[in-house]
């Protein structure tokens, strides 16, 4: 084969850009600290970072929804804490007056402290946080509870993804978190077995009513069929009083109404449907604990998985100093002998090779 100037030539300019190219590569990586800084320098290892970094990504929003679902869980824990308190400082009141020291005036001045105490669940439910009000479901644009205590809102729950594949509630709406649900007609003795308190699911006598309603009655009957029937066709021969609520501001209002009434009986009544609104709030409460504890155990393995997707885009994507740097110093040898070498064969002409 025969070898011409040209050919020469042509070797030497394509070694120089070869060079230059390694150790304008090496710089860059140098200068980046990443070995792939665009999808020509390794399609399939940025391919793979790609993918990586989209999972971080998606653990990052997971991790907010989480902090968020959790400032509004330890929100709703703090009002559930002081409707726990006020319902047991009702239960003292109620407890008090019916006993028979109290008079009917002492148990006027209990009513008033009642009516401040209702007047707080009333603000408790309609709890906002930010722009949302936490009680309403969805509809958290607009208070959970009016002011004649008829809620507003709905049943739903706000729920948020903590990882690809789990979701969690991040509220109580205002039917879970004040009023509780009576699961079947339940009847207690009274007056030393002369009456009967029926303590009822309003959804029995009126299938319209509300799923939450409880309805109460006194009557001189054990016999749930009889009790029903009669409050059913409004014809009352064994009840002897009978009244109804759906939540806590409306069966403080009766007990509100009936100390201020001296109706020793009617707080003997309330005294069941306190303790179970005390009930309710503790399972409201141990509920938000189980989500709280859930989301704290979700951050920990979120924060694991990135520490641990970061160290994969490490090792993928961040160049290796040492190795770097010697690139670049062979780069500069390979370049400083090319200069040389090249300069001695392109610097002769025909006559050199003619002496």
């Amino acid at each position: 084969m025969r070898v011409t100037s040209f050919v020469v030539y042509d070797r030497v300019r394509r070694s120089f850009q070869e060079n230059w190219q390694r150790l304008y590569t090496s710089n860059e990586q140098l200068s980046s600290g990443k070995k792939v800084n665009r999808p020509s320098d390794d399609v399939i290892a940025m391919a793979r970072i790609l993918d990586y970094k989209l999972a971080i990504n998606k653990n990052d929003q997971y991790l907010r929804n989480m902090d968020d679902a959790q400032a509004f869980l330890d929100f709703t824990d703090a009002t559930f804490s002081t409707v726990s308190e006020n319902l047991e400082r009702i239960k003292e009141l109620t407890l008090t007056g019916v006993t028979g020291t109290e008079t009917p005036e002492t148990r006027k001045i209990l009513s008033k402290e009642v009516s401040v105490l209702k007047e707080s669940f009333h603000d408790m439910a309609n709890s906002k946080l930010r722009d949302r009000f936490i009680f309403a479901g969805y509809k958290t644009n607009k208070p959970a509870f009016d002011d004649l205590n008829t809620y507003q809102g709905d049943e739903n729950h706000a729920g948020i993804y903590v990882n690809s594949y789990t979701t969690l509630n991040e509220n109580i709406n205002g039917i879970e978190g004040f009023s509780y649900k009576q699961k079947e007609h339940e009847v207690v003795p009274f007056k030393k077995g002369e009456k009967y308190i029926h303590y009822i699911p309003g959804n029995l006598i009126d299938p319209d009513a509300p799923a939450n309603r409880v309805v109460v009655a006194v009557s001189t009957s054990l016999d749930k069929e009889t009790v029903l029937n009669e409050l059913k066709d409004g014809k009352l021969a064994t009840v002897e009083d009978t009244y109804s609520y759906d939540n806590f501001m409306e069966m403080t209002q009766r007990l509100e109404d009936a100390m201020a009434n001296n109706d020793v009986t009617r707080m003997e009544t309330l005294l069941s449907p306190v303790n179970n609104a005390i009930g309710q709030v503790l399972d409201n409460r141990a509920e938000v604990g189980a989500r709280l504890a859930s989301i704290s155990t979700e951050k920990k393995q979120n924060e694991d998985n990135t520490l641990g997707l970061k160290g994969v885009v490490s090792g993928s994507e961040d160049a290796d100093m040492a190795e770097t740097t010697g690139a670049i110093s062979k780069s500069e040898v390979a370049l400083q002998a090319l200069r040389q070498s090249s300069s001695n064969v392109i610097s002769q002409t025909l006559f050199d090779f003619l002496r």
